[in-house]
């Protein structure tokens, strides 16, 4: 490739640029290159340089190596989670032409040798190891399986938003060239040569040449980079390294995930991502809402929005029995009793699970159901929970067995539910059609928090009966996982909820900018630590140290997730099969059109949701 100016090694001066461009004649003005690519934003230093604001870089030449080399530390350099470039110049040496140069180089040791010798002086170490390299190379250039000789040299640059970063990564460069053999300084001085050095020219202005074989040339090629592409899986980004796919399939383990991190560092773009590829792939997806952020992505699904507040008109019947539960009655009766924990504030005693499972059977006996016969569960009408109301109530077995007051004071608790304001909502059958792939539910009209816990734990019974069937594979959503968390009932159900999760082919993904909230209880512990993928995007140095011991997170990591900028982050992978975890820098790129459904700011949500009133005002009127 050749440029159409002149090389002058000589920093911009404002004078130059002035001048005019003679296409005959190729540029005639005293500029380098940095004055055509950033004229005004390049700046050196004596061992740094910058090309503008958010930008500053730094070179270094490795002039010698350990020997022998050690592939597995060359691949540990190409694995730092920062933004590094290689320059890799290998130049082939003609057998004859090798053989006269190493000839004359031993020659020239030799006679040092001697002269030293003939001094009374001690033979130098650096003298004689270059001595044996050069009788090494000779050998091996006559030898039945003679390799290529080459010219071998080696750039390192390391790009940081801000110097105090780049100080900080320096550090960890550095002893990653002792880790792995490597001499290298900084190529102070020669900052601009550098930055050209650096480019895709193939004319490196930096050179340390060191003569190596073809052996050691092929341990730096090709670029070393793990394969995370699973032809089964999920599209997650790019490798931040090595510019490779990331193509995982959360669905090989127990399928749970926790993602974690700031306000703005891309947790929803990238779970939205994941929800539509899994509707391309034909899978249920299932998203709870608590703030309306999810509504454009359903609608541009074509899927079916649910709202779940009592102005919505959305009745689920926690009575209906699915015949479809792979856990039976037991599935189901560990469900009712959760909700009615949910309801009541508090987990039933002994005496008020026995007073509650009572009741149920009669219920549904007098609708002509047997909880143990499945094949009488499609009976049709199904009890609804003001029929449970009335049986604890009023129940004879209660009576004879001395629980009348247990049961009265379940059914005190059910009241409201049945009998007053949110009877509407919770008492009535179910009119939620589950037969679009595609359903999100929203809370976010929901004032109460109490009601919005059961609601939650409604559509959590509802999705149930779908996902855990096993007849389709099913990725289920819950944003704000901190909210779920702060509300001691739903904590425990959700943790039952995403241990039955499991190898069901059902992945249920937990959302959150407060990681801490996962250490708080055992509950949201077993969460954390059961889950098959963690995702861990920019966080407070403080809440990554809280997640270091659990997610087994390394100095250079944590110091990764502090300043990782929106969009990027580490994807830990738990792989049960293998007994190995893969932690991966990763950065989302996605198509451009995608950003209409993945758009998250609130200024939009807001907007949306006018758009949405004054529709609904014009049809009224």
């Amino acid at each position: 490739m050749k440029w159409p100016f002149r090389h002058k090694d000589r920093i911009w001066r404002p004078g130059n640029l002035g001048r005019k461009y003679d296409a005959g004649d190729g540029f005639r003005v005293d500029a380098s290159l940095s004055d055509v690519l950033e004229p005004p934003g390049f700046q050196q230093t004596l061992n740094t340089y910058s090309l503008g604001e958010g930008h500053v870089a730094r070179v270094w030449r490795i002039y010698d190596y350990l020997s022998p080399l050690n592939r597995s530390r060359i691949e540990e350099l190409y694995a730092l989670p920062f933004d590094l470039r290689f320059v890799l110049h290998a130049e082939r040496i003609d057998d004859f032409v090798a053989r006269q140069g190493l000839e004359h180089q031993r020659a020239m040791l030799e006679g040092q040798q001697h002269f030293s010798a003939s001094r009374g002086q001690l033979q130098s170490y650096v003298s004689q190891a270059k001595l044996e390299s050069v009788d090494t190379a000779l050998r091996e250039l006559d030898g039945p399986q003679r390799e290529s000789l080459f010219y071998f040299s080696a750039l390192v640059q390391l790009t940081c938003r801000t110097r105090e970063e780049l100080e900080r990564q320096s550090k960890e460069v550095e002893l990653a060239f002792k880790n792995a053999g490597f001499f290298a300084v900084t190529c102070d001085g020669l900052m601009e040569e550098a930055y050209r050095s650096m480019l895709p020219l193939g004319r490196p202005e930096i050179r340390s040449d060191r003569l190596m074989n073809a052996s050691g040339v092929a341990l730096f090629f090709p670029f070393y980079h793990a394969e995370y592409v699973d032809a089964d899986g999920f599209y997650f980004g790019v490798h931040r390294q090595s510019a490779t796919l990331v193509v995982q399939n959360i669905f090989k383990g127990n399928g749970n995930t926790v993602l974690v991190g700031r306000p703005g560092s891309g947790k929803s773009a990238l779970f939205k991502t994941i929800a539509i590829q899994a509707a391309c792939y034909d899978m249920d997806v299932y998203l709870l809402d608590l703030e309306g952020e999810y509504r454009p992505l359903v609608e541009a699904l074509h899927g079916t929005y649910v709202d779940m507040s009592p102005q919505g008109g959305a009745h689920i019947n926690a009575m209906r029995l699915d015949p479809d539960d792979p856990d039976g009655y037991a599935g189901q009766y560990a469900d009712i009793q959760a909700l009615i924990e949910v309801i009541n504030r508090n987990a039933l005693d002994p005496a008020q699970a026995s007073a509650l499972n009572t009741c149920l059977t009669e219920t549904y006996r007098q609708f002509g159901i047997d909880v143990e016969d499945q094949s009488t569960w499609r009976a049709e009408p199904q009890p609804l929970l003001e029929n449970l109301h009335t049986s604890l109530e009023s129940s004879p077995n209660l009576r004879e067995r001395g629980l009348h007051k247990v049961g009265y004071d379940l059914a005190l608790s059910l009241e409201p539910y049945v009998l007053g304001p949110y009877r509407e909502s919770l008492s009535r059958d179910t009119n939620v059609d589950l037969g679009n792939p595609v359903i999100g539910f929203g809370f976010n009209g929901i004032r109460d928090e109490h009601l919005k816990a059961i609601r939650v734990f409604q559509a959590l019974r509802l999705i149930a009966g779908r996902a855990l069937s096993g007849k389709r594979l099913s990725l289920i959503g819950v944003d704000e996982a901190w909210w779920y968390f702060g509300q001691p009932e739903a904590v425990a159900a959700l943790s039952a909820f995403s241990r039955r999760c499991r190898k069901r082919g059902a992945s249920i993904w937990f959302l959150t900018h407060q990681p801490e909230d996962f250490l708080n209880s055992p509950d949201t512990r077993q969460i954390l630590s059961s889950a098959q993928t963690v995702i861990l995007m920019n966080l407070a140095r403080s809440a990554v140290q809280d997640l270091r011991k659990v997610c087994e997170l390394s100095d250079r990591e944590v110091e990764d997730i502090v300043n990782l900028s929106p969009g990027s982050y580490v994807l830990i992978i738990r792989d049960s099969e293998h007994h190995v975890t893969h932690h991966i820098p990763v950065e989302l790129i996605v198509v451009p059109r995608w950003w209409e459904m993945l758009d998250t700011s609130y200024r939009k949500v807001e907007q949306a949701a006018r758009e949405r009133q004054d529709d609904g005002k014009e049809r009224r009127g």
